[in-house]
């Protein structure tokens, strides 16, 4: 994969707001973007060979795990990476329902940016190491094709009975002790019986020899090797001899064997932001793909302990001396051979350094197996220390992030109960002087102190919101179900605003029905829904009216309320559910705000299982619906009979 060329994603979602969503994220990472919202688009434009399909499950015409399915059955497409994401079907068997289905990946929503692109880039990691592996296949497909380490011949028994000069070579038996069977005392006492048994057959039925196993080299390690033969047929169809070959394909096996490994390493990498399931993970899939022995250290991290793996299990490679260790601690990698380290074949040891910190280390050795550790398996460890240090810092800047934030949170919920006293207090004078408690009241005073006791209101609103956000933020927002009149609550929730309406003589028509609307529900937020669209709608009105609508639709209520407002432009309303975001970004705002009510009723609404939908248009106005069902489940939440 060129780091010249742009990367097109295929982003596909049928919902507005998320493709607008997940496109930016993707195009402010520096790929180029195509975009479809339905299957039969999404299959067309795949023709168009990206390097990486975003798949919504959800679509209008075709669902996602069926469209999976084509790409992944097309030749054309067969290799693109899919990474499937829904919103809808988060659960397990859905999950393993894509998988199965064809997609690479599939990731719930929502997903923070940072998990989407680390993902993305995994999957393209993976795509580039399968293009590696299947073009080194052809390259040495053609090598073998060729050219052989050893061409061999026997009698019409399957017994070697002249001399193999490169067998000779190779593994350092004399011609004398390979005569007969006995060049399988070169075979690895593990493939031996195994061997045997092949070329037995293939004698016994006059077939073509194909197997692999280790052979013994001269220097007592081993090396992969392929055998073919085939009968050479005399003119009545007798064998007459067997001619055949063995190539050595060692280096093709270890290259094949580092590829998945780094694949698979990589997706472990990527699928997690825990760094104390790695070391465990990775020391599951290195042996033996990498090594007889593998172990991965990383310094104390989030419980100041030292976490190691090792596999197998008890049987990590030794710990090199004061000196060696010294140099590994000094970021240089340490390959050695028996002599230097004596118990083992070949060892590797690779320093995990991110940002200039030692955060621990990763080591390899091999000496059952007799194979030997060369040149590109020290590079594989390289990338594999590299990619874990980067994971690893990764994790711990991820676990830095979540303190903050909950330092966050906390700070915004103790300053805005510490907030609440003052005001309250504010408040409760600013009545105690309405009433003249004090003494009589002039009109200029009247009108000051109801100034005041507004400015105060809208304050204690402000600190409302922030309350509600930090408690939604750290998780401690409870549902408590009740059964009320929605109707009524609807009314009474529009006379708290309509003052604010009159001010700006705006019309506040309000829709209900004059019969209860009776809803299992809870009527805390239902309210605090409506009073933060109803505030929103006022403030963002300056001529005409607001209105609002609340009836039953099958089993869900439905919410609306319309405003003759300034409007939502289309490219903004992807982000209008954003915490802290807001429409006017200028410095200078006709409304004031935190920012936070939209974000804050996109929870609620989320909490009460139902859905929240924006329609709107640039100086005309906007519409909100919210739809939550008629009766709530009760499951997991208190409920006030």
């Amino acid at each position: 994969m060129s780091e010249d060329r742009i990367l097109t994603v295929l982003n596909v979602d049928d919902y507005p707001a998320a493709l607008y969503a997940t496109s930016r994220v993707l195009r402010q990472a520096g790929y180029r973007v195509l975009e479809a919202t339905t299957g039969a688009e999404a299959l067309a434009r795949a023709g168009e060979c990206p390097d990486l399909i975003i798949l919504d499950v959800n679509l209008p015409d075709v669902d996602g795990f069926e469209v999976a399915r084509r790409i992944k059955a097309d030749p054309e497409t067969a290799t693109i990476p899919v990474l499937q994401m829904s919103a809808a079907y988060p659960d397990p068997e859905h999950r393993a329902l894509g998988l199965e289905g064809g997609a690479d990946a599939y990731l719930a929503q929502p997903v923070e940016p940072r998990e989407l692109l680390a993902t993305i880039r995994a999957l393209l990691r993976v795509r580039e190491a399968e293009s590696v592996v299947r073009q080194s296949e052809e390259r040495l497909r053609v090598l073998a094709s060729a050219t052989a380490d050893v061409v061999w011949t026997t009698d019409a028994e399957g017994r070697v009975s002249g001399d193999l000069p490169g067998w000779r070579d190779l593994t350092g038996q004399t011609a004398e002790e390979l005569q007969g069977w006995g060049w399988l005392d070169a075979v690895h006492p593990d493939d031996r019986a195994r061997t045997a048994k092949t070329w037995q057959e293939a004698v016994r039925e006059q077939g073509t020899y194909h197997t692999d196993y280790r052979l013994r080299m001269r220097d007592g390690g081993y090396r992969t090797f392929t055998a073919r033969g085939v009968p050479v047929l005399e003119g009545g169809g007798e064998i007459r001899e067997w001619v055949g070959l063995c190539m050595d394909v060692e280096d093709r096996r270890r290259a094949e064997d580092r590829q998945r490994f780094l694949s698979d390493a990589g997706a472990v990498l990527a699928e997690s932001l825990e760094a104390e399931r790695m070391p465990a993970r990775l020391a599951e899939i290195a042996v033996p793909l990498l090594a007889d022995a593998f172990s991965l250290e990383l310094d104390p991290f989030a419980d100041g302990e030292r976490m190691v793996a090792s596999a197998p299990e008890g049987g990590a490679p030794p710990v090199l001396s004061a000196e060696l260790e010294e140099r590994l601690a000094a970021g240089e990698t340490v390959a050695l051979g028996p002599r230097e380290l004596p118990g083992v074949r070949s060892y590797v040891a690779a320093p995990l350094v991110a940002r200039g910190e030692m955060l621990g280390t990763v080591r390899i050795a091999t000496g059952p197996s007799g194979r030997t550790l060369g040149a590109a398996d020290a590079e594989a460890v390289d990338e594999l220390a590299r990619r874990v240090a980067l994971a690893v810092d990764n994790a711990r800047l991820y676990t830095a992030a979540l303190d903050a934030s909950e330092t966050k949170s906390e700070f915004l919920a103790t300053m805005s109960h510490e907030l609440r006293t003052p005001m309250n207090a504010i408040l409760g004078y600013a009545d105690l002087l309405d009433a003249e408690v004090a003494g009589p009241l002039t009109d200029a005073q009247r009108e000051q102190l109801g100034r005041i006791g507004a400015s105060a209101r809208h304050l204690l609103q402000l600190i409302d919101e922030i309350l509600t956000f930090s408690r939604i933020e750290a998780g401690r927002e409870q549902v408590s179900l009740e059964r009320f009149d929605l109707a009524e609550l609807a009314r009474d929730t529009a006379a708290m605003l309509e003052p604010m309406a009159s001010g700006k003589d705006l019309r506040f028509p309000v829709d209900t029905s004059a019969d209860p609307l009776w809803v299992l529900s809870d009527p805390g937020k239902v309210r605090q829904i409506l009073l933060n669209l109803l505030s929103n709608a006022v403030k963002f009105t300056d001529a005409g009216e607001v209105r609002l609508a609340v009836r039953a639709e099958g089993d869900e209520a439905v919410l609306r309320v319309a405003d003759t407002g300034i409007g939502i432009a289309p490219e903004q309303q992807g982000r209008i559910f954003d915490a802290f975001w807001q429409v006017e970004q200028s410095s200078i705002r006709r409304a004031g705000g935190t920012g936070l009510g939209l974000s804050v009723t996109l929870h609620l609404v989320d909490m009460l299982s139902g859905t929240v939908e924006v329609s709107s248009t640039p100086g005309e106005g906007s519409t909100f619906t919210v739809r939550i069902p008629l009766e709530a489940a009760s499951s997991g939440v208190a409920q006030i009979s």
